[in-house]
């Protein structure tokens, strides 16, 4: 007689959960145990996330019966996660889903801190200078500007492009031994002052006002490349309207130009020019009388220049003091103008 032909294998392995053991971010050991043959397949998710479809159709990972080891599964990465196994047999019967918990790699990490002192005020157009920062790991520390326009950073060598404040951050981002840390500094960046030189008063006759002509200035302290002018650069105002020499002059010099923001000006204190006497020449009128008459009133007339502002000439002219027929002259007598000018006058015959 022929053997009875063999009974089917219906029976899905069955699986028990093992021990695990997390030793980082991404590395961990999972054992779970099957009661047969067969290969085992399995997906990772977040923990608490919803059990995932695990497709058995495709070639798994081959396992015996006994305990089975899944080293450093795939999908893990930092904090806690589940893994949801299955396991297949030879004869095509697939085991219920089995999940395992994977906690959270739980880190000894240390603090650190990081020294970073005050920074110094710089000046717009300062050379290019080197942070400086410890971490107390021993750890390189890196930088970065709150405004690269105002001024950069590359490695730890600061490059100012404009006046203006930012702030600096020293970073240290960690490792397995130590947390991140970050420390930071105010950097104060000051507009630079110009001077103004060479700026040459024109001397000028008095004219009763405190108008100064100026040429010849030229400024002094701009960063190279810069777009900087100087305006307001040809009047200034004197002391006071009265002549004098080597009288100080106030300017009001001003800053244009894309890049004058960055920079400050100041106004000269040693500008002086002279303002000369003003000439002036009068000539008194030709007079007549008949002998026993009195005198005419005795006038003059301004022949070579002119009165400035609204100066005025004070006193009257005289002549020789005789009553007998004959030619006397007029002179100047008591007639002045102020010490602004230089007065010359012409007799007149009277």
């Amino acid at each position: 007689n022929a053997p009875p032909p063999p009974v089917p294998d219906t029976t899905p392995p069955s699986l028990t959960a093992g021990a695990v053991s997390r030793t980082s971010d991404t590395s961990a050991t999972v054992k779970f145990t099957t009661d047969e043959n067969g290969s085992y397949y399995y997906i990772v998710v977040d923990d608490g996330a919803s059990a995932p479809t695990i497709n058995t159709d495709g070639t798994g990972v081959s396992c015996t019966t006994g305990e089975v080891t899944i080293t450093n599964p795939t999908g893990l990465s930092a904090g806690a996660k589940d893994i949801y196994i299955k396991v297949k047999d030879g004869s095509g019967n697939v085991s219920d889903i089995l999940k395992i918990d994977i906690a959270a790699f739980a880190t000894s990490k240390a603090s650190q801190t990081i020294t970073f002192d005050a920074l110094p005020m710089k000046t717009y157009g300062d050379a290019d200078f080197t942070l400086s920062a410890t971490a107390s790991s021993g750890l390189p520390v890196t930088f970065t500007s709150s405004d690269s326009s105002i001024a950069s950073i590359n490695d730890a060598t600061v490059t100012i492009h404009k006046q203006g404040v930012v702030t600096i951050t020293a970073s240290q981002a960690g490792n397995s031994s130590y947390y991140d840390a970050t420390a930071q500094q105010t950097l104060t960046i000051q507009k630079r002052s110009l001077q103004v030189i060479n700026t040459v008063v024109a001397t000028k006759v008095y004219d009763g006002t405190t108008a100064a002509n100026l040429s010849g200035s030229e400024l002094q302290g701009v960063v190279s490349g810069d777009d900087v002018q100087l305006s307001q650069a040809t009047t200034g105002t004197f002391v006071s309207a009265t002549a004098g020499e080597q009288k100080t002059v106030t300017t009001q010099f001003a800053l244009t130009g894309t890049d004058s923001e960055n920079y400050t000006l100041e106004q000269p204190s040693n500008v002086k020019g002279d303002i000369s006497k003003r000439p002036i020449t009068i000539t008194a009128d030709a007079k007549t009388k008949v002998y026993g008459n009195d005198d005419p009133a005795l006038t003059y007339q301004i022949t070579e220049g002119s009165l400035a502002f609204q100066d005025a000439f004070s006193g009257t002219l005289t002549r020789a003091t005789d009553d007998t027929v004959g030619n006397y002259d007029i002179t100047q007598g008591s007639v002045a103008l102020n010490s602004n000018y230089n007065l010359s006058f012409v007799k007149g015959n009277l």
